[in-house]
Formats: C-alpha cells, structure tokens, sequence
C-alpha cells in the first residue's frame, strides 16, 4: 500500500517522478529533431544527402520531410525489389542492398568517453521487412556501423513509434579513418540506412525522429502507479493460454501439480500416431489416462499429431498412401477429443526442420497439412487446429508455405520463435511474421507453441555447466522475459518449454530446457513461473506501460485492491535507476527483496540491469 504523510506530499512525489522520464529525455543533446526544414535533400544547407546505396546498384527512394506539420520527422523510401507488389526473397542482384540519407556537422558533437555514449532516436516502419542502420563518422574519418532494432514491444503495440538506443561502443562493423571500432573524438556525421532482410516487400518508408546523443549509459525512471498502458488487444487472464511442454509418460501427479501452482493450464505433448495405431485398430486409451490427469488439476492439452507410422513407410508422410493415413489418423483423433479437454491439434512439429520432416520442403508439407485440417473440422467444426510451427521465425519457410494456399483453414498459426538472444526482439518477428501471412490472405491470429531457454551449452567459463547455479539463474531469467513478452503480445497461446528437464546430462543443451529437474526438483525457472504466477495470477493484465526509455519495460496488473508491475532491461549497455514512492513494495524475480535506498521527494530507490532480471512493485 502506498504510504504518504499528506495529500501535498502525495502529489509531490507523483508529480517528481512523473519529471523523471521527460527529464532523461530533454538532458540528451539534440542532433536532429528535423524541425527547421521544409525540405531535406535540396534544401538549404545543412541539409540530408540521400543516396541509393551506389556500390550495390538497383535500389530507389527519396528522403523527404513528412507532410504533416503537427508532427514533422523524415520519410525515408525504399524500393529493395524492382518495384514488386508482393513479398519475394530478396534479390541477389539487380535489385539493390539499401538506400540512405546522411547529414554532416560543420562542428563535431563531442564524446569523450565513447565507452558510455548512446545515440536515442525515434524510428517507425510502415513496411516491417525493411532493416534499418545508423552510420557514424568520427573525427579521424572512421565510419562506425550499426544495426538498428525492429520494432520493440512497445512500437508494435502501439502507434508503431520505437524509442532506440545505439551504444556507441558496439558497431556490428567498421572502415576507414583510425578503423579500430572506437569513437574518436566525437560525431560529425550521421547517416539513417534502410536495407534488405531475407525477404523484401513493394516500396515502403521508416521515419526518423528526435536523434540526440547522450553521454551516460545510466536512465532514470520514475513509477508512480498511475502510468498510462497499451491496452489494445489485451487479454485480462492466461485461462486455457499458459502453456509448458510434457511428454505423455511424465505426466504424473506430482508433475501437474507442480506446473498447475506456477499458473501452467494446457501441455504441450505428443500424440503419437505410431502409439495408437496398431494392426489396424485405434486405441486412444493411454491418452485417456492422461487427459483425465490433466483434467484432475484443471489443465487441457495441446496435442502434436506426430510422427510417422512403420506400418506406412515411417518418417514424414509424403507419399500418397502415407498421406491417407496419416489424414485417418487425424480423424479418429478428433473423435476422441470431442467434448474433452483438448485445446488444439498440431498438425505435425517443426516441418521446416530436417530432423522432423524429410527435406524440409514447404510443398510436401502442406499437402499433408489442408486434408488433415478439412478431415478434423469434418468431425468436429469447432476443434482448433495449427499448422506445425516453424522453429526460430523462418520467414522465406512462411513465405513459401502461405503460397500454396493450404494455410487457408487453421484457426491459428503456430511458430516457434527460438533465439540466442533478448527475447524481446520477437516483437519486431512477430510484425514481419504477420505482415508475410497477411500479404498471402492468412489472417489467422499467432500462436506461441514451442518456445525456451537451456541452461546446458552455455559459456562454461562464465555459467558453469547446464546444471551450474550460475546457468540456471541466466536460463530463469531469460524464461521469465519469454513469458513476458509472449503476455505482453497479447498471443491466445504462450508457450513455455519445457516442463522438465529430459535427462541428468548438464552439457547437453536438450537435456537441460525443463524448469524442473528430471526428477521433479523445481530449478530457478520454476521459481520464476511461480513468482509470477503468485503476484499476478489473480488479477487482470492491463497492459504494457507507454512512455519509458529505449530498452525499458514494464507490464500493468490490477486487482485487490492493489496495482503490480513487471519492469525489466532488455540490454546490458546502459543501466537504470528505478524511484518509485517510499510506500510501495519491491520484490525479485525469485522473490527476494532487493536493496534500496532514500531517494528524494519521499521516494526509494534500485538499481535496475539486465542481469537483475525482472522485478515486481507493488502499490
């Protein structure tokens, strides 16, 4: 509960820490804020140079200031597809790599310490297949590369406006003048890059807004309890939409238990089409077993109709023959889901991957893929069916499947969105992902089925090994951002992989995803999904804060009479400082209570990094 002396000192302290956001952003040095021009390139000096990126001929574009005058930026336009209306790989040749617009400084922003020194802007994407870059030029001539996030969280969910931070001592390339990759001396030019990814679509803009340069990694954030969220599309409760992964032999009491008290509702699980069929006749029994476990603990299952069948060739079905078999599979399936507690099918797992399909081939895949939904909806019309998600958003793979139209009757589209890295760039994937769907006439909504971090693989120098505390806090962590950010996009399905870990092995990175041992022992992630769970279980999600710097986060719960956040950093190159008022209360991701000190106003105050994880206020 918020504690304060008086009315005035309430409001005092919400109006000092309401200062806090605007008063980080102003103390940035202004670069361009692209308000004194009527025009860009052509204009009167100093003035933008576009260029079409020379050394790879074919791209086209201009850059010029954006026609409303009540919110004045730069359009820069590119056409990377030979004036294509549809989405197509990108080209190899002929086509073009980037255009650019670049603007030189008659006096240098100086950066004496280029070890801190960020550049900030504003960027928006109308086309969301365009890559965006930022070129620096230092004082010995160095020209300095860096690649630019998609849209962030915050961006895709609201009016597509991301708040960028660019660490000056982390270009993705250098060239030329003391060609060391450091800042020398400061900034005398900048040039705004749009470029080519794996796919590229008809002409399109990214506008440029408010470049300042900074000279700290250190932001300030104020939380008052009364912030403004993102609330289009939310969701108020993870019923029947948070997910974790099982196979059907470790569902067992204890188990269940487990996943049901840290706030899990559906597994994930196979159903093995090789386990069901046998001489001909189908049983369905051990899964009725399973399903009345589930059941017990008020859970539903996702099932996977996976793999292939022995009596029809084995591997993925590709022949004829194979096919028709696997579509009756599917339709005794649907007979025995009706009117249990099965949440969706999963036409197969990972078909882009060799592992689980035989070449990989979006074509094979989706001639198995349409009959098998049609022969489901003939059983039961209302029975969500998937198509099996991709791994690790492989944009040309949904390109070319879309294609062949066989997308046409699923009620979701399932992916499977793998990274090494921050889990919230999936915000900008999941824009290009739909924007690809949706250039083909596919509407159905995303679902997040297959989705984690290991703590086995890791740098042993700095982890340890998969069963290494140090691995497990990182992987904890690192799960709890997933699950975040899957909320926070609003999916019908978030997934988080997996329920246990598969095997005692700590170097075998697919031993090592579950959040609790193999013999049921809850690990950091556990404690992670179950913090969140206790804190935020019971109320309604409200949305994603609006209005704080580059890199971070916060989520809104309300209920009980009480408002919680979730705040987060997404990057280790700056750090925050967190005030919040004196009364409101502080906890970690695993639940312990972090250090604090007096701040000004009748305010506390943390220090915020990304290896501090997530942390919760409650007001």
């Amino acid at each position: 509960m918020l504690v304060a002396s008086s009315t005035s000192t309430l409001a005092a302290t919400t109006s000092y820490l309401a200062d806090l956001n605007a008063a980080a952003w102003a103390a940035a040095e202004s670069v361009e804020d692209f308000n004194s021009y009527s025009a860009l390139d052509g204009a009167l000096v100093p003035r933008w140079l576009f260029t079409n990126g020379p050394e790879f001929a074919g791209a086209a574009g201009t850059m010029a200031m954006a026609s409303s005058q009540s919110d004045r930026h730069a359009d820069l336009v590119a056409d990377l597809g030979c004036g294509t209306t549809d989405v197509i790989p990108a080209p190899k040749s002929g086509c073009g790599r980037y255009v650019s617009g670049t603007r030189n400084f008659s006096a240098p922003f100086t950066v004496s310490d280029p070890s801190t020194a960020r550049m900030l802007m504003r960027v928006r994407r109308t086309q969301p297949l365009l890559a965006t870059g930022m070129r620096v030029r230092d004082m010995s001539g160095q020209m300095l590369q860096f690649n630019l996030p998609g849209q962030t969280i915050e961006g895709v969910l609201g009016d597509g406006w991301t708040h960028v931070s660019v660490p000056l001592r982390a270009p993705a390339s250098y060239w030329g003048g003391m060609n060391n990759g450091v800042l020398q001396g400061g900034v005398t030019g900048v040039s705004l890059t749009v470029g080519q990814q794996s796919l590229v679509g008809p002409r399109g803009t990214v506008q440029f807004d408010d470049i300042r340069v900074v000279r700290s990694n250190a932001v300030e954030v104020g939380l008052t309890g009364q912030e403004p969220v993102l609330s289009n599309g939310v969701i108020a409760k993870t019923t029947d939409r948070m997910a974790t992964g099982a196979s059907f032999y470790r569902i067992s009491d204890a188990s269940m238990k487990l996943a049901s008290e840290a706030g899990f509702n559906v597994i994930r699980l196979d159903l093995f089409w090789e386990q069901v069929q046998r001489n001909g006749r189908f049983d369905f029994s051990i899964y009725e077993t399973v399903l009345t476990r589930l059941a017990k603990y008020g859970m539903k299952a996702l099932f996977i109709l996976d793999y292939g069948h022995p009596d029809f060739g084995g591997g993925s079905p590709q022949t004829e023959a194979s096919r028709a078999a696997y579509v009756e599979f599917a339709r005794q399936a649907a007979r025995f889901a009706m009117g249990r507690n099965v949440v969706a099918f999963e036409v197969w797992n990972e078909p882009d991957n060799t592992t689980f399909w035989r070449d990989g081939d979006p074509r094979t895949y989706a001639a198995l893929l349409g009959p098998t939904v049609a022969a489901i909806k003939s059983i039961d019309p209302n029975r969500k069916v998937l198509n099996g998600g991709p791994s690790w958003v492989n944009l040309p793979y949904v390109l070319d499947l879309a294609r062949t139209g066989q997308l046409a009757g699923i009620d979701g589209f399932a992916i499977h969105p793998y990274r090494k890295g921050a889990p919230e760039t999936f915000a900008g994937d999941l824009a290009s992902l739909r924007y690809v769907l949706k250039s083909q006439g596919v509407t159905a909504p995303v679902w997040s089925t297959e989705w984690g971090y290991t703590s086995g693989g890791l740098n042993t120098s700095t982890f340890g090994d998969g069963h290494d505390t140090r691995a497990r806090t990182w992987q904890a962590k690192m799960v709890l951002r997933t699950m975040l950010t899957q909320m926070s996009m609003n999916l019908p399905m978030m997934m988080t992989f997996e329920l246990l870990d598969r095997g005692s092995d700590p170097a075998n990175p697919e031993y090592n995803y579950g959040m609790l041992t193999s013999t049921l022992a809850p690990k950091p992630a556990y404690v992670a999904a179950k913090q969140l769970f206790t804190l935020t279980g019971s109320k309604n999600y409200k949305g994603v804060v609006t209005g704080l710097p580059a890199n971070v986060h916060a989520m809104k719960w309300d209920g009980d009479g009480k408002v919680t956040y979730a705040v987060w950093m997404d990057s280790s190159q700056s750090t925050t400082r967190l005030s919040i008022p004196s009364g409101a209360q502080v906890q970690a991701w695993d639940g312990s209570i972090p250090e604090t000190v007096i701040g000004a106003s009748n305010t506390r105050q943390l220090n915020l990094t990304m290896d501090s994880g997530p942390i919760y206020v409650t007001f």
